[in-house]
């Protein structure tokens, strides 16, 4: 199975296959909140998120365009037009309530990560959910530790489910710290870092 870089070409296709694998995600439910209409937000926030990852990490796809990896570089922080573009459109669909809660997560998230040392960030990913099952995430992330495995960049992840957070320790991602979301709902966020075999 071939994952490759995505081009701004796969973008809608990018949007489409995220949208309909984080549909009912915990976390990204916390993200689009309550108000306005569900699945306008959800397109809005992969747009955001495609434009974030090929500004300062890398978007990559599958060849078959049913799965999704979008990476974070820790320390970069560059601005593009689109980037631009995509989060005034962020800001205009979330609101500035929708902004406060999203950057408190991330706040509270990002207390959890070295603020010292350059790491890769696996944001978000994605596959077709008619094709889960068939070794997509083995794949994106076997080829991120195989470029780990080369530099020795640290790897890290989160998930808010527990069926993901098995997968992922079963690629050696070892989990260092639970943190609860929501206490009303008691959302939980499972922080993981790749831990060399």
């Amino acid at each position: 199975m071939n994952i490759i870089n995505a081009q701004r070409k796969d973008k809608t296709r990018i949007i489409e296959v995220l949208c309909q694998s984080f549909q009912n995600d915990p976390q990204t439910n916390y993200i689009l909140g309550s108000n306005g209409n569900h699945n306008k937000k959800l397109k809005r926030l992969m747009a955001y998120a495609f434009e974030f990852g090929l500004a300062n990490g890398k978007v990559e796809i599958s060849e078959d365009k049913n799965a999704v990896a979008i990476w974070k570089v820790s320390n970069s922080k560059k601005m593009t037009i689109n980037l631009f573009f995509e989060s005034i459109l962020f800001f205009f669909t979330f609101g500035w309530s929708g902004i406060k809660r999203i950057s408190a997560m991330e706040m509270k998230i990002a207390a959890f990560y070295p603020d010292k040392t350059i790491f890769n960030y696996l944001w978000i990913l994605g596959t077709n959910p008619s094709e889960q099952g068939k070794g997509y995430g083995t794949a994106i992330l076997s080829k991120a530790i195989n470029k780990f495995k080369q530099d020795k960049v640290p790897l890290y992840l989160e998930t808010s489910t527990d069926s993901n957070l098995k997968f992922y320790e079963r690629k050696h991602f070892k989990l260092h710290h639970i943190l609860i979301l929501d206490s009303e709902t008691q959302l939980k966020i499972y922080l993981l870092k790749y831990v060399e075999e």
